[in-house]
């Protein structure tokens, strides 16, 4: 590619930047002061498609919630550092899977009431930790019938003399290995957002189907996954 081709690139991406972040601040006016500040820093930073894609999501997210937002929670220097250090991980992260996630924890503490910073900060940690295997995995607990129906009913309701919770993930995730399963669960039991799937995996249950997978979702589970999912749930 040619110097001259690379800078038109540079020079396009850059525009979008601006324009983005002009849209944003005008869509949401509490971007308009010091966020907005931290938003221009980490545009220089790296992967300009990135930065469009977090600023235009942003928006995205809030545009029609700017109502709620929470300014005092949002205006203190707790909130903006955690606001620098995420968007950065957002720009530098290579799956976007994980990239939404932390989007969507931003918007979320934004628009709420009770969470309070070391709360933002742990879900950080959480999904900067995770793999897209296990947010994949807590999507699907969070409500695991609406998710059975929608792949065709693999676990169904049941009806038949017994069942296992193995046998339950194997038709739920048949592309998954029953090794990379426990790998997955393991970590979630043990950050205590999911309950029941290990110390019962393999024990023989009178077959109720996909509804045995009701409820494994601990309380913090439930709220976790809450706060990655789309704006407006929380």
């Amino acid at each position: 590619m040619s110097e001259k081709k690379e800078l038109s690139i540079d020079s396009r991406f850059h525009k979008a930047s601006e324009i983005a972040i002009k849209s944003l601040t005008s869509a949401v006016p509490v971007f308009g002061g010091p966020i907005a500040s931290i938003i221009g820093d980490i545009q220089g930073i790296r992967k300009e498609e990135r930065f469009v894609e977090f600023v235009n999501g942003l928006q995205g997210d809030l545009q029609n919630l700017s109502d709620h937002v929470n300014i005092e929670f949002v205006s203190k220097e707790d909130f903006l550092d955690i606001f620098e250090q995420t968007s950065k991980k957002i720009v530098a992260t290579r799956q976007k899977v994980k990239r939404t996630a932390f989007r969507h924890i931003l918007s979320n503490s934004i628009l709420s009431t009770d969470i309070t910073y070391d709360e933002v900060e742990e879900f950080i940690m959480l999904i900067e930790r995770f793999r897209e295997e296990h947010i994949f995995l807590l999507s699907i607990l969070r409500n695991p019938i609406k998710y059975d129906q929608e792949t065709g009913n693999r676990v169904g309701k049941g009806g038949r003399l017994s069942t296992s919770i193995s046998e339950i993930m194997e038709k739920l995730l048949p592309d998954w290995n029953e090794d990379l399963i426990l790998e997955i669960a393991t970590v979630l039991e043990n950050e205590r957002l999911v309950q029941n799937i290990i110390h019962r995996y393999r024990t023989a249950l009178t077959d109720q189907g996909i509804n045995h997978l009701a409820n494994t979702l601990t309380p913090k589970g439930m709220r976790f996954v809450t706060f990655i999912s789309s704006p407006g749930a929380v």
